[in-house]
């Protein structure tokens, strides 16, 4: 069975993970605030990866004091179908159900995973919705926050070629 590998600490907090190489893309992950945890989905993101990053998603929210979890799709490739998503959010329910909010930030390409996600956790009770634009991400958690994902660590050619297409 593969792990992800956790990468390094980086200066302001996050922590980035990789997968294997073959398998899926990073996770740029850090707490924005204390009670907010935000996660960033960097390329390829399939099943097995996801029930993986389960466990430490739930271990991560069950440990800490979080009212807000934000899954940024907005460089992602969301490889899941309908059912997958449904088998993920039966997993993570217990721990989601406690949180304000969930919120899965979309970009062009991914409006409609990251709305048919928040509606999978929304039919187990959860407070799920897909927003599109940082400011209104800032309006659901109360706070006006610089967005992260303009601040990724630049540690590779792969990161660098994600940025420069937002």
């Amino acid at each position: 069975m593969k792990r992800l590998r956790q990468g390094r600490m980086m200066m302001d907090g996050s922590t980035v993970f990789q997968s294997p190489a073959d398998e899926d893309g990073r996770i740029y992950a850090l707490d924005l605030v204390p009670d907010c945890r935000y996660a960033a989905l960097l390329g390829e993101t399939r099943f097995s990866a996801s029930m993986r990053n389960a466990d430490r998603i739930i271990q991560r929210l069950d440990g800490g004091d979080y009212r807000h979890f934000l899954i940024d799709y907005r460089l992602a490739l969301p490889m899941l179908n309908p059912d997958e998503y449904a088998q993920f959010f039966q997993k993570l329910e217990p721990s989601l159900g406690r949180l304000e909010s969930l919120v899965y930030i979309y970009g062009d390409l991914t409006l409609m995973r990251a709305a048919h996600a928040s509606r999978q956790a929304q039919k187990l009770g959860v407070n799920a919705l897909a927003i599109g634009d940082w400011a209104d991400v800032c309006a659901q958690i109360g706070r006006v926050l610089p967005d992260p994902i303009l601040n990724l660590p630049r540690e590779s050619t792969e990161t660098a070629r994600i940025r420069s297409n937002l």
